[in-house]
C-alpha cells in the first residue's frame, strides 16, 4: 500500500529510478532514502549510482589487462627497459584482490539496505543470476563445445591445456579443482576462479546480513577478515606443491571481500561516517602509508605465491584497496573522486565482466593466428597485435554489453526488494 507524497518527492523518486532501472548491481549502493512506501525505498536504496565505483571497478580491469598483456608477455631481455616496464607491473594482478574488496563494499552494502526485504532471497539471488551466469555459461560452453568436436587445434594448446572437467566451471567449483591440482587449468577459463570465489561468498553472506544484528555481523565478518591469514598459512602447509590452493579458495581470500563488507557497514554508521569525513587527510596518511608497503611488496615479494604475500601481503594489499574506495566514495571533490570519475574508467568499468572473461583468449588466440607464436611485446609486430587484441576485446565487451548483458540487467531488476 502506498502513501501519498509531496510532488517534488515523486518527482525525485521517479528521476532516481529513471537513471538508475537500467544499471548492474555492482553499480550500486544504497545511500538517498526517499520517502514513500516501503518497496519504493528499498528498490531506491538498492539502485542508487555511484559513478566512482566504475570508475573504481575500470581502474582493476586496467590493472588485470596490464599485467596479462605486458606484466607476464614474453621475450623482454633482462635489464631493458621492457623488462623494467613488466616489473613496475608486477602486482598488476591484485587488481582482482581490488574486484574482491568492491564487491564486498557493494554487495555488502546492497544487502544491508534490503535485509528488511520481504523479498530479500529471491530477489537478491535473481538478480546475480541474471548478471552473472548468462555470459559466463556461453563461455563456458564455447570452451566446451571447442574441446569436444575438435576444434580446439585451431587455437594456442594453452587455451585447452590441463583441462578442469565443465561441470566444475558450471558449479562454481573449479577454484577446488585449481588447489588440488596445483594449475589455473585451461587458460581460457583460467581466471574464472575469482568468480568461484564470489559466488561462494554470495551463499554465505546474505543469511549473515539477515539474520545477525549489526554488532554480532561486525563480529563475524571481522573474525573472518582476522583469520584469513592464518587459514592461508594452513592450507599453504597442506598444499606444498605450490601457493595456488591459498590464492584461489574462499576462506583464504576472505579477507578482501570482507574488508570491503565492514567499510560498507561502517559508512552507514553515522559516526563513523562523520569521522571520515572530518579526518580525511588521516585516511590520506594511512592509503599513502599502504602505498609504501604496497612498493615494498612490488620490490621483493610481487608473486602471488611468495610466502611473505600469503601469510600478510594479501591483507595489506586489500587494505590499500579499502583506503583507496574510501577515498573515491567519502569526498566527491577530491583527487581520488575525480579520477575515478574520468570517463575512459568507468567506460572499462561498466563493461569489465566481458572484458576479464575473454580478454586471455583473444590475445592467445591472435598471437597465435597472426604471429604463430607466444604472447609478446618485445618486436613492434607482436606490440601490434596486442593493440589488437586490446581492440578486438573491447569491441566484443562492447557489443556483449549493449545486446546481451544490459537486457538481462534490466530483467533482472524487474525482480523488486
Amino acid at each position: 500500500m502506498c502513501v501519498d507524497l509531496p510532488e517534488a518527492e515523486k518527482n525525485l523518486l521517479w528521476g532516481i529510478r529513471h537513471v538508475t532501472r537500467t544499471i548492474e548491481p555492482e553499480s550500486v549502493i544504497g545511500v538517498l532514502p526517499v520517502g514513500g512506501d516501503r518497496s519504493a525505498t528499498l528498490e531506491t536504496k538498492a539502485t542508487v549510482r555511484v559513478r566512482e565505483l566504475d570508475g573504481i571497478r575500470g581502474f582493476a580491469i586496467l590493472l588485470v589487462l596490464a599485467f596479462h598483456y605486458i606484466g607476464e608477455a614474453k621475450g623482454a631481455a633482462p635489464g631493458s627497459n621492457l623488462a623494467y616496464v613488466q616489473a613496475l607491473l608486477g602486482l598488476g594482478w591484485t587488481g582482482v584482490d581490488l574486484f574482491f574488496v568492491l564487491s564486498g563494499f557493494l554487495i555488502g552494502g546492497i544487502l544491508l539496505d534490503v535485509k528488511r526485504s520481504r523479498h530479500y532471497f529471491y530477489t537478491f539471488y535473481r538478480r546475480r543470476v541474471h548478471r552473472i551466469m548468462p555470459i559466463f555459461y556461453v563461455s563456458t560452453a564455447f570452451f566446451g563445445i571447442l574441446s569436444v568436436t575438435g576444434f580446439a587445434r585451431l587455437f594456442p594448446p594453452i587455451l585447452f591445456e590441463h583441462a578442469i572437467p565443465v561441470w566444475a566451471y558450471v558449479l562454481f567449483a573449479q577454484n577446488f579443482w585449481m588447489a588440488s591440482a596445483g594449475d589455473f587449468g585451461p587458460h581460457w577459463l583460467g581466471v574464472t576462479w575469482s568468480l568461484a570465489i564470489e559466488e561462494q561468498f554470495y551463499l554465505i553472506l546474505p543469511p549473515l546480513v539477515r539474520f545477525l544484528g549489526r554488532r554480532n555481523l561486525l563480529v563475524v565478518i571481522a573474525t573472518g577478515v582476522l583469520i584469513a591469514p592464518l587459514t592461508r598459512i594452513l592450507v599453504g602447509g597442506i598444499y606444498l606443491q605450490s601457493g595456488v590452493a591459498p590464492y584461489v579458495l574462499m576462506p583464504c581470500r576472505f579477507d578482501a571481500l570482507g574488508m570491503g563488507v565492514l567499510a560498507a557497514i561502517l559508512v552507514r554508521g553515522r559516526l563513523w561516517s562523520q569521522l571520515i569525513h572530518q579526518h580525511v587527510y588521516a585516511l590520506y596518511l594511512a592509503a599513502a602509508v599502504l602505498l609504501g608497503v604496497m612498493a615494498i611488496l612490488l620490490v621483493r615479494y610481487r608473486s602471488f605465491d611468495s610466502s611473505d604475500m600469503v601469510t600478510w601481503g594479501y591483507s595489506v594489499v586489500a587494505l590499500f584497496y579499502v583506503s583507496l574506495l574510501m577515498l573515491a566514495t567519502a569526498t566527491h571533490d577530491g583527487w581520488t573522486a575525480r579520477l575515478a570519475r574520468m570517463d575512459f574508467l568507468e567506460w572499462l568499468g561498466r563493461h569489465s565482466y566481458c572484458i576479464y572473461l575473454i580478454h586471455q583468449p583473444v590475445n592467445f588466440s591472435l598471437h597465435f593466428w597472426i604471429r604463430h607464436a607466444e604472447t609478446s611485446i618485445s618486436t613492434l609486430g607482436a606490440v601490434v597485435v596486442t593493440i589488437v587484441s586490446l581492440i578486438v576485446t573491447m569491441g566484443i565487451a562492447r557489443l556483449s554489453w549493449t545486446y546481451f548483458e544490459k537486457p538481462l540487467v534490466i530483467r533482472g531488476h524487474r525482480f523488486a526488494y
